[in-house]
């Protein structure tokens, strides 16, 4: 599980290392046959080079 303040990358850009500033959950309106779909939850990363990018979670890889 990534949390706030944890060192990571995304996979398709492995050379952009930085660290988890804030985790957003944005509700999802959309409604399905089986009911509603699950939160997506999405994290502010700020890279070594000072820029803030948002991503989707499951797009992040923890740092070693």
């Amino acid at each position: 599980m990534i949390r706030e303040g944890d060192r990571v990358y995304p996979w398709m850009r492995m050379n952009k290392h930085g660290k988890v500033v804030k985790i957003i959950e944005v509700p999802i309106n959309t409604w399905m046959v089986g009911g509603a779909l699950q939160k997506k939850i999405t994290a502010v990363v700020q890279h070594d080079d000072g820029t803030l990018v948002e991503y989707q979670l499951q797009d992040l890889m923890k740092s070693e």
